[in-house]
C-alpha cells in the first residue's frame, strides 16, 4: 500500500479538523503562489485571536532553510499525520487561557 503523500495527509487532516469544530486556513495548493517562502501549509484558529501553523510532511520529509526560520518561535507544527494534527491542536486549545 503505498503512503500518503503531504497533499493527501493534508487534505484529510483539514477534514477531520473542521468536523470537529475548527477554523482552518489552507496556504498551500500545490501551485506557485505570492506567498512567503516556507510559510506553513496550514493555520488552525485555536480561540482568543490565536491560531497555530501545521506543515505538513511525510514521515521523512524535510523542512526547507525558508521553513526552518519561519519555526523558530515554535507556534508552527510538523504533522505527518492526520491523528497527529489533531492531537497537536485539541491539546493547544487544552492549554489556552
Amino acid at each position: 500500500m503505498n503512503m500518503p503523500n503531504e497533499h493527501e495527509i493534508q487534505n484529510y487532516a483539514v477534514k477531520a479538523l473542521r468536523k470537529i469544530g475548527f477554523t482552518c486556513i489552507i496556504t498551500s495548493n500545490r501551485r506557485r503562489t505570492s506567498n512567503t517562502k516556507g510559510t506553513p501549509d496550514v493555520y488552525v484558529y485555536m480561540e482568543h485571536g490565536y491560531w497555530i501553523g501545521l506543515e505538513f510532511k511525510q514521515p521523512k520529509g524535510k523542512l526547507t532553510v525558508e521553513q526552518t526560520a519561519l519555526n523558530s518561535d515554535g507556534s508552527v507544527y510538523i504533522v505527518d499525520s492526520v491523528d497527529k494534527a489533531v492531537r497537536i491542536c485539541l491539546n493547544k486549545k487544552s492549554k489556552q487561557f
